[in-house]
């Protein structure tokens, strides 16, 4: 077990020990990799992630033309506008070099864009986690939250908080690591709680009271099929360790400009299909990482091979030139 420490220790940024099962099962994970490590037998195993292994449900028809866009709209920024007098907006003069320089500048919008709603995503989560933590905790502090200085963060906050009201959500957890020993995946869900129908008929058509929900936050501007199966994921983890009966899934998302918020509700019937996505999701997780990892292997033997071929010609070529050097030298001497 020392190994492990040691190795832990070596390499850093790893969180404290997370256990499931009755203290039982010990997970460290990695926040720079987002990589969870099962703690054995004094071995580390890498475990796979939730969010991790639904990516690979492919949002490209939805994403390829959102960063052609992204990358227009900054390249329209770039170029340099003349407007003349009588109003009329005109592109000024470039050079084929400049014009080259605005696009490869303009390619990184999708990106640079990603890494904004990251930081914009991290900010309300964590206000929602607070809120969450402190209803829990039954102190007053939820009451009095300030809201976030970002103003698109402070928007997803109210989306989010006027969804609670709606729905007089308790919660009961926020921010729970889960491990499903069955499946050996883990992940962190948002936030589970009681929950209340709406008046709104199309997110609650029924009427209910204290459904125990597991609740999601987005805050892209968009909803992925990806979600159910995450959340059927986190789902299936904490009922197996915690044997909860959670009924319902909720995934938020949160407004960025608006403070509104667009539920997907998914009740008991969802769970079966929603899952089976999941599992499917992460046979072939499994199955891509195996297949990289043999592909690995080979491109590396073959650079090793022709390493060798390289060195093995270059060292027959050394020993052909120091042969005919001896063989011209020992020539030289019999002229003599």
């Amino acid at each position: 077990m020392q190994d492990v420490e040691n190795l832990i220790n070596r390499f850093g940024g790893w969180t404290e020990s997370y256990w499931f099962y009755d203290n039982t099962v010990e997970l460290r994970y990695d926040p720079k990799k987002h990589l969870y490590f099962l703690i054995q037998d004094g071995k580390l195993t890498p475990v796979s992630g939730v969010s991790t292994i639904t990516h690979i449900v492919d949002k490209s028809s939805a994403l390829i033309p959102w960063g052609v866009k992204m990358s227009m709209e900054k390249l329209l920024r770039l170029i340099p506008i003349l407007t003349l007098p009588t109003g009329e907006k005109h592109v000024g003069a470039l050079t084929l070099d400049e014009l080259n320089k605005l696009i490869v500048e303009a390619k990184t919008a999708p990106k640079d864009k990603l890494e904004e709603a990251g930081d914009i995503g991290s900010i309300a989560h964590a206000w929602l986690e607070t809120y969450a933590k402190s209803q829990i905790a039954g102190t007053d502090e939820y009451k009095s939250l300030a809201w976030p200085l970002d103003e698109k963060a402070t928007s997803c906050c109210r989306a989010g908080l006027k969804w609670i009201t709606d729905h007089n959500v308790r919660f009961t957890y926020a921010e729970r690591k889960v491990y499903s020993c069955k499946h050996n995946y883990a992940g962190t869900l948002d936030a589970i709680g009681l929950v209340d129908s709406c008046s709104d008929l199309l997110c609650c058509p029924e009427r209910f009271v204290d459904r125990l929900s597991l609740i999601d936050w987005k805050s892209s501007n968009y909803l992925y099929i990806e979600y159910l199966f995450q959340t059927a994921g986190y789902e299936h983890a904490v009922e197996e360790e915690l044997k909860l009966d959670i009924v319902d899934r909720w995934v938020n998302r949160l407004g960025k400009l608006d403070g509104e918020y667009e539920p997907w509700h998914l009740g008991p019937e969802s769970f079966k299909d929603d899952f089976d996505g999941f599992l499917n999701c992460l046979a072939l997780s499994r199955s891509v990482l195996k297949v990289e990892s043999r592909m690995r292997q080979v491109r590396a033997h073959i650079k090793d091979e022709k390493k060798r071929v390289r060195e093995a010609a270059k060292a027959a070529k050394l020993a052909a030139e120091k042969l005919a050097k001896a063989e011209a030298k020992a020539v030289k001497k019999a002229q003599k």
